[in-house]
C-alpha cells in the first residue's frame, strides 16, 4: 500500500514539474476595478426604484466602497486528481474604515498553508506574507504582485463590468434583494488569476470553466452576503493539473464603530 501511494505521488510530482507557465498576465486597471473617488456615502435611490439590474449592481458596488464594514469569509475548495479528493479551506476577513483597511487571508490544506495580512492606508500597504516581519510597499506594487486590491470595485477579485457579465438576474428575498451574476471567465478572472497563482504557489494561472456570484442587499444597497461558486483547473506542485470546485461565502457587518486590529 505504501509503495502504491509513493508511486502515485511520484507520478504526480513528475507531471507537475513538467508543466511550466505558458503565459504572463498583467493586472487590468479600469474604472471598473478602481476604488471610488466619491466621498458622499449616501445613496438617494432605493433598489426597488432602479430601472434595471445593471444599475442596481453598479450602485451597490459604488456604495460599498464608501461604507465602514467588517466581513467574514469562509471557503472550501475541492480538488480532484485521479480517484482522490483534496480539500482546501480558507478563512478571510476584510475591514474597511475611514482610517484605513485590513485584509486577512488564511488558506490551509495538505499541500498549501499560507497566511497573508495587509494593512491599507491610502497609497501605502504594510503586509506580512511568508515572513515574520511586516514589509511596507506601495499600493501599486501590491496590486501588481498579488493582482487584486481587496477594497476596489470587485467581487471576490473578479472584474465586474457590463463587458464581463454574461447574465444578471434579480429576485426578492426576505429583507431585501438577491442578484445572481454569471461572468465571462476570460475577462472577469484576469486579476483573480494573478492572486490565486501567487497565494497558491501554482505552476501556472488557473483556467476557469464557470463563475457564478450572488449578492444580497437591503433596499438601501447595504450589503448582507455575497457568495461565489466557480469551477476551474490548476497546475499545482505535486498534484499537477487538477480540477477544482470552489465555494465562498462572505457575510457583512456594516456600522460606524468598526475598528482595525493592531499589528
Amino acid at each position: 500500500m505504501k509503495k502504491s501511494l509513493f508511486l502515485i505521488l511520484f507520478v504526480l510530482a513528475l507531471a507537475a514539474c513538467s508543466n511550466k507557465p505558458t503565459t504572463t498576465l498583467t493586472v487590468i486597471t479600469s474604472p471598473s476595478t478602481e476604488p471610488s473617488t466619491n466621498t458622499d456615502s449616501s445613496v438617494s435611490k432605493k433598489v426597488s426604484e432602479c430601472e434595471n439590474n445593471q444599475e442596481i449592481l453598479d450602485t451597490y458596488l459604488n456604495n460599498k466602497l464608501n461604507l465602514e464594514y467588517e466581513t467574514d469569509e469562509i471557503g472550501k475548495t475541492t480538488a480532484t486528481k485521479l480517484f482522490i479528493n483534496y480539500v482546501q479551506n480558507s478563512n478571510n476577513k476584510t475591514i474597511q474604515t475611514k482610517n484605513g483597511c485590513y485584509y486577512y487571508s488564511d488558506t490551509h490544506s495538505t499541500f498549501v498553508n499560507r497566511t497573508h495580512i495587509a494593512y491599507f492606508n491610502g497609497e501605502q500597504v504594510s503586509l506580512k506574507d511568508k515572513s515574520e516581519d511586516y514589509e511596507d510597499i506601495s499600493l501599486e506594487t501590491y496590486v501588481n504582485t498579488y493582482g487584486v486590491n481587496p477594497f476596489s470595485r470587485n467581487l471576490f477579485g473578479m472584474i465586474i463590468s457590463e463587458e464581463t457579465i454574461l447574465n444578471l438576474e434579480k429576485e426578492e428575498i426576505e429583507g431585501g434583494f438577491r442578484l445572481t451574476i454569471d461572468l465571462d471567465v476570460e475577462t472577469a478572472t484576469n486579476n483573480c488569476k494573478i492572486q490565486m497563482k501567487e497565494f497558491g504557489d501554482l505552476n501556472d494561472y488557473p483556467v476557469f470553466a464557470s463563475v457564478r456570484l450572488t449578492v444580497e442587499m437591503d433596499d438601501s444597497f447595504t450589503p448582507i452576503k455575497e457568495t461565489s461558486y466557480s469551477e476551474y483547473t490548476v497546475n499545482a506542485p505535486v498534484l499537477g493539473t487538477t480540477s477544482c470546485v470552489q465555494e465562498l461565502t462572505k457575510t457583512y457587518i456594516v456600522g460606524e464603530n468598526i475598528t482595525i486590529p493592531s499589528k
